[in-house]
């Protein structure tokens, strides 16, 4: 079955909040190489419901090394144009603190990301939802 592209958003969307949903997406992303994505997604709901100013700033500081540089260990596809987006908002906040949408236009990327594998991961699920009958 194949989705229009925002019925595929809002149904990635949805399922990224669901927490049975979203373990069985992260299984799926990493068996389809894509480890990071579902690795900057647990940073991202860590980041943005840190409610302290300080510790935000520090998490959203590993996030900007781990995900958006070479020097990171998860770095997401198109990091170049998502860390110079990233840094040209950073350097109109001056000195204020980090809000907490500062890597939304990063997780909406994410969304696309998922959105190329999904509907291979509702084939999946829907295939091991199907009782084997063997004979």
């Amino acid at each position: 079955m194949a989705y229009d592209e925002e019925d595929c958003s809002v149904a990635i969307e949805a399922a990224l909040v669901d927490e049975k949903e979203w373990d069985s997406i992260q299984s799926f992303l990493k068996s389809k190489y894509m480890t990071e994505q579902a690795t900057f997604h647990n940073y991202h709901v860590r980041y943005k419901n840190e409610s302290d100013a300080g510790k935000r700033k520090e998490l959203g500081d590993r996030m900007i090394v781990k995900f958006l540089t070479l020097d990171g260990d998860a770095t997401l596809p198109d990091h170049v144009s998502l860390y110079r987006d990233l840094k040209r908002r950073m350097k109109k906040l001056k000195d204020a603190d980090y809000p907490t949408d500062l890597f939304n236009s990063a997780h909406d990327k994410l969304i696309l990301s998922i959105a190329t594998v999904w509907d291979e991961y509702i084939a999946s699920k829907q295939k091991q939802q199907t009782p084997q009958t063997g004979k």
